[in-house]
């Protein structure tokens, strides 16, 4: 009976041990702090948002940069916001040049931010949209028409381009891989929340499928949010919406990540919330951190409205807004000790290399004042060996030829300086692809 009861403290210290939470590091003013995004050489980026409950600072919003071990490195203010009033960004995305997309209140954007050297442009833009009338029908929304775009969180799809929730018109805007203008990509009466509308959202494991929660909204409680999932499809349109979970009333899932065994962590606000809550990949609810109020009165810093989470390494990192209670003292980031890694950070796909085309000539060099038949044979490079090109275009000596379907295209000409080099180039789509020179000769 003693070794049992040694057996099961042990067992329960350990699972203590794997949920327990400690302060990674406090967030300077303006505080509040909102998403944040884990980079490849562990720096924690992290922005600063607004009070909803009292009077926000108007100033400009900042990004910090923390080292691994919560050291802050780096501040960033940034640039080009709506005077007088007040102003909240997350730190959304980055890609593979570690870049920094920060979704921006106002005006509402997304910000490309250039952690090396501090550089920010405007990278897309969101507007206000209308109700759909009927069927949805281009940039509408299911929800109320005509409310003010307020970008949430975002993850990269396969195709490079960048989903982003909107909470405050209940929709997805879909931003093409080089940005610009927003579309809405996705609404649906499902995400009126009832509060906000859809929140955090990530690319699951499949690299197709698209994981989203909302603060509330649809089914018989209209307070209790919601835990989705939403497929792209081959052609780039979206799947039926299908709901894995369901929260506790008044407890909103805010952002979340997802775990490589498939479990997902949710930061929950609301009356009922202040903690983060893993999930099984079915919506099985396993733990809770803290596991009571009770409980969270006792951490040395209480959860207070966190509103986001974030892997580093076997660690979760947790965005401890106090956006309700407007407490500094609260406005950290927190770590649990999750023992588990995160799915690979969300990037957008590698961009293929340029294609590389040769063009060679036969002869090469000739006798000037003759007139020679020029056969050229055009190529291009790719993993799989040379191939030819055809149906291209040859321009040389005032002359143009299409090549054959082996790459070659033959033009007969007379080169009548001598000593000079005489220039052949492939164009291909109206650009120059790659030129070769014929030299001639007295």
């Amino acid at each position: 009976m003693a070794a049992c009861l040694i057996a099961i403290l042990a067992t329960a210290a350990g699972a203590q041990a794997r949920l327990g939470a400690r302060l990674f590091a406090r967030v300077p003013f303006p505080g509040y702090p909102a998403n944040e995004v884990v980079a490849a050489d562990g720096t924690v980026y992290v922005g600063t948002f607004k009070s909803f409950t009292a009077p926000s600072d108007t100033g400009p919003s900042k990004v910090f940069a923390f080292s691994p071990s919560g050291r802050l490195e780096r501040t960033y203010t940034i640039t080009g916001q709506t005077p007088n009033t007040p102003h909240g960004i997350q730190v959304a995305a980055t890609d593979r040049h570690r870049l920094l997309y920060l979704l921006d209140q106002a005006p509402p954007r997304i910000i490309r931010l250039n952690p090396a050297t501090g550089a920010q442009s405007t990278w897309a833009t969101f507007e206000s949209v209308p109700a759909c009338s009927g069927a949805p029908n281009g940039d509408c929304t299911d929800g109320l028409g005509g409310n003010p775009p307020e970008p949430d969180f975002a993850t990269w799809g396969p195709d490079g381009s960048l989903y982003v929730t909107d909470y405050n018109q209940s929709l997805i805007w879909r931003v093409p891989p080089s940005g610009g203008k927003a579309r809405v990509w996705f609404t649906n009466p499902l995400l009126n929340g009832y509060v906000v509308g859809p929140a955090g959202i990530e690319l699951m494991a499949d690299r197709h499928t698209l994981m989203l929660d909302t603060n509330g909204g649809g089914g018989i409680d209209p307070t209790t949010g919601k835990l989705y999932t939403l497929q792209i499809q081959p052609d780039g349109q979206p799947g039926a919406l299908h709901e894995i979970w369901q929260s506790a009333p008044a407890q909103a899932p805010d952002g979340f990540a997802i775990a490589r065994s498939g479990d997902i962590y949710a930061a929950l606000v609301g009356p009922t919330g202040n903690a983060v809550i893993e999930l099984s990949p079915g919506g099985t609810e396993i733990a809770q951190v803290p596991a009571n109020p009770i409980a969270n009165l006792l951490e040395p810093i209480p959860f207070d409205a966190p509103g986001s989470v974030a892997f580093a390494g076997d660690q979760l990192l947790v965005g401890n807004a106090s956006t309700l209670q407007n407490d500094p003292a609260h406005m950290a980031l927190l770590e649990i000790n999750v023992g588990e890694p995160g799915l690979p950070l969300s990037l957008p796909p590698a961009k293929p290399a340029p294609p590389r085309y040769t063009l060679r000539v036969q002869p090469a060099s000739v006798t000037a004042g003759r007139r020679i038949r020029f056969t050229f044979t055009a190529a291009v490079a790719t993993s799989g060996g040379a191939h030819p090109v055809r149906q291209a275009m040859i321009r040389f000596a005032g002359r143009t030829a299409r090549t054959n379907k082996s790459g070659k295209a033959t033009i007969t000409a007379t080169l009548r300086q001598a000593h000079s080099p005489y220039r052949a180039v492939l164009m291909i789509s109206e650009h120059r692809a790659a030129a070769v020179a014929v030299t001639t000769r007295s």
